[in-house]
C-alpha cells in the first residue's frame, strides 16, 4: 500500500503541474458524468498525505532492486514542498520552503545515496539502480512497450543502432547548448556535436560528423547536434540490451535522481530571495559542478545560477519544465521573458558552397564558428552554415505553461471542464 500510494503520489505530481487543476479520483467506479476538477491546491494536499503515508510505511531499503523506499517518498515530499513554496503569494509559503529543506536533508543524510560517478554509463544499463537513483521508470527489453524507446526515437540514425532509428532531427536547441559552459562534461553525453566519438554506440563506434561523403547517409540537422542521453546505441554496446525490436532498451529512465533533490535543497534556501549563501548549499552545489568536471569559487549561489546548473543537469530528462513551472509561480513574468529570450525558433541553414570536408572541419558547430549570413559576408561565400533569418518567432504566453485537456477526454467527460472545486479530505 505505501509503493502503490508513492506512485499515485508522484503521477499526481506530474498531473498537477501539467494541467494545474485535474481530478482526485479514489473510486473507479464513478461515472464520466461525475468527474469534476479539483483545485491544484487540493491536489497538492492528495499528493503530500500519500507521500507521508508511503514515507511511514516504506522501508529505508528497497525490498528489491527498483522499487519505491521511505526515501523515495521523502524525496518527493522535498519536490513538492518547494514546488507549494514557490507560490510565494500563499501564506505558508516561508513554511514550505522550510520544511522542502528539511525533507531534502534527510535523504542526503540518512539514505545513504551517494552521487553516481560515471556520466558514461549513467543513462545505460550499467547505471540501472545506481547509487543516486530514487525513482525510475524500470525498463526490460522483453518486447515493444516493455522497454525504453529513446534508443529508437532519438538516435540519429540506423549507424548509431544497427537496426532502427527515426531521431535524424532531433536535438538541442541552440539555447540549450548556449547553457553548457566550456569544459562541462555532461556536454558530451547530452548531444553529440561534430568531432565527437563515441567507444559504446554504433556497435563499438561511431563518430559524429555533421555530413558523410557522399551528403545523404547523414546529414546535419538545423541544431548542428544530435541526442546523445538515453541513446545506447546496438546489443554489442550496452551488454544486449538494447532489445530486439530495438525500441525496447534496458536502460531505465529516470524520475527523481539525488542531485535533484541536492539542487532542490538549494533552491530552497535561496527561498523567495535571490540568492544563497548556505553552507550546506554550497558543498551540495559543489558537488555536482565538480562531477561535470567544473569548479565553483563563489561564496553564493543565484537564483539564475541555480537554473542554469538544472538545465544542464537534467537536459532532455523532462524535469526542466517544473523547473518553469516553479519560476512561474514566483513570477510569471519571469518564466516568461527567460522562455522567451532562448528565441527557441534559431535555427541554421548549411552553406552548399561547401564541400562535405569542410562543412566537418574542426570547430564546425555551434559556437565554435561565426554563423555569418552569406549577404552580409565581404568575400560573398559566408560561413559554412548561417543562422537562418526566415523562422517563425516562437513566443510562450502564460495559456502554454499549462497543457490542454486531450479532445478524446473532453468528449467522453464533458463534465471536467466546469470550474474546479476543492476537494473534501473528510
Amino acid at each position: 500500500m505505501g509503493e502503490a500510494r508513492c506512485i499515485r503520489g508522484i503521477a499526481y505530481y506530474f498531473l498537477a503541474e501539467y494541467w494545474k487543476n485535474v481530478p482526485i479520483v479514489t473510486d473507479n467506479n464513478i461515472s464520466s458524468s461525475e468527474l469534476i476538477c479539483n483545485t491544484q491546491s487540493s491536489v497538492y494536499e492528495f499528493i503530500r498525505r500519500d507521500l507521508v503515508f508511503a514515507s511511514e510505511n516504506l522501508p529505508a531499503t528497497p525490498f528489491e532492486a527498483g522499487r519505491c523506499s521511505k526515501y523515495t517518498a521523502i524525496g518527493m515530499l522535498a519536490k513538492l514542498h518547494l514546488t507549494m513554496a514557490s507560490h510565494l503569494d500563499d501564506d505558508d509559503s516561508d513554511t514550505n520552503f522550510t520544511k522542502a529543506k528539511e525533507y531534502a536533508l534527510q535523504v542526503i543524510n540518512e539514505s545513504g545515496l551517494i552521487l553516481y560517478d560515471d556520466l558514461s554509463t549513467m543513462f545505460y544499463p550499467a547505471g540501472n539502480n545506481c547509487s543516486e537513483s530514487l525513482f525510475s521508470i524500470q525498463c526490460t527489453n522483453d518486447g515493444y512497450g516493455y522497454g525504453n524507446g529513446r534508443n529508437v526515437s532519438l538516435s540519429r540514425n540506423a549507424l548509431i543502432t544497427l537496426g532502427s532509428s527515426w531521431g535524424a532531427g532531433k536535438g538541442p536547441t541552440l539555447s540549450l547548448q548556449d547553457c553548457f559552459d566550456k569544459g562541462d562534461l555532461r556536454r558530451y553525453y547530452t548531444y553529440m556535436r561534430n568531432g565527437d566519438t563515441y567507444s559504446n554506440l554504433g556497435g563499438g563506434g561511431y563518430s559524429y560528423a555533421n555530413f558523410s561523403e557522399d551528403e545523404s547517409t547523414e546529414t546535419s540537422n538545423e541544431m548542428l547536434a544530435h541526442v546523445r542521453k538515453y541513446i545506447i546505441g546496438a546489443n554489442s554496446d550496452c551488454g544486449g540490451v538494447a532489445g530486439a525490436s530495438n525500441q525496447d532498451a534496458g536502460n531505465n529512465i529516470y524520475l527523481l535522481r539525488l542531485s535533484d533533490v541536492y539542487l532542490c535543497y538549494v533552491e530552497a534556501c535561496i527561498g523567495s530571495g535571490t540568492a544563497t549563501s548556505d553552507a550546506t548549499a554550497l558543498s551540495l552545489f559543489k558537488q555536482i559542478h565538480a562531477r561535470a568536471g567544473l569548479s565553483w569559487s563563489s561564496v553564493s549561489i543565484t537564483y539564475e545560477q541555480l537554473i542554469k546548473e538544472r538545465r544542464a543537469e537534467f537536459a532532455l530528462e523532462s524535469i526542466n519544465f517544473f523547473d518553469i513551472k516553479r519560476m512561474s509561480y514566483r513570477d510569471m513574468s519571469t518564466a516568461l521573458t527567460y522562455l522567451n529570450d532562448m528565441n527557441r525558433e534559431r535555427q541554421y541553414v548549411s552553406n552548399g558552397n561547401f564541400t562535405w570536408q569542410e562543412r566537418n572541419a574542426d570547430g564546425a558547430y555551434h559556437g565554435g564558428f561565426t554563423p555569418v549570413y552569406p549577404t552580409d559576408d565581404p568575400d560573398g561565400v559566408g560561413s559554412l552554415f548561417y543562422l537562418n533569418p526566415d523562422v517563425a518567432e516562437i513566443t510562450v504566453n502564460e495559456d502554454n505553461l499549462v497543457l490542454p485537456i486531450p479532445a478524446e477526454t473532453l468528449t467522453k467527460t464533458p463534465s471536467i471542464t466546469a470550474d474546479p472545486v476543492d476537494y473534501d479530505f473528510n
